[in-house]
């Protein structure tokens, strides 16, 4: 279903209101493409594109990096995956549109309050894009059902990547 007209917008002081698409990027494990290695963050973007600069235009990427114990928020601005050496794209899950007309930088506020667990070890990226998503919802900026099927299919596509052996 297409949002309504003058609604679902992402803002940015230099551009035009523009209807903006949310999705949880999953990309491929390192060293090895093990299920609890497989990279997630949550995407931003124009649902349409030429109306940006360029293809990628004003993607914005929300994700949390590092080691266990030692994650750290990292925001990407204009992301474009075709360009990106440091991780192969698996999937792109689309949740769904924003219901709030925002800017970049309350996205970002936003997400930046979501709690980094680094007491807890088993705390990792994929675990940080569920409480942000289920954040969005809490703020009612996408719905239940949008939130679920996002989740679901994160869980799909790390699950598609091999089990980590044991021992």
């Amino acid at each position: 279903m297409l949002p309504e007209p003058d609604q679902h917008r992402l803002l940015d002081d230099a551009q035009p209101a523009s209807p903006i698409c949310v999705s949880i990027l999953i990309f491929k494990g390192e060293p090895l493409d093990y299920q609890r290695h497989r990279h997630t963050a949550l995407s931003f973007r124009p649902l349409f594109p030429e109306d940006s600069d360029g293809p990628a235009g004003t993607t914005l990427v929300v994700h949390v990096t590092g080691p266990p114990g030692e994650l750290g928020f990292q925001v990407w601005d204009n992301y474009d995956p075709s360009h990106d050496a440091g991780g192969t794209l698996v999937k792109d899950v689309l949740v769904g549109t924003l219901r709030k007309e925002t800017t970049k930088s309350e996205v970002v506020q936003l997400l930046a309050g979501v709690p980094i667990e680094n007491s807890d070890r088993e705390f990792n990226c994929q675990s940080w894009v569920e409480k942000g998503m289920r954040l969005l919802r809490e703020m009612e900026w996408l719905s239940e059902e949008e939130v679920e099927q996002g989740l679901d299919g994160m869980i799909d596509c790390i699950l598609e990547a091999e089990e980590e052996p044991e021992g």
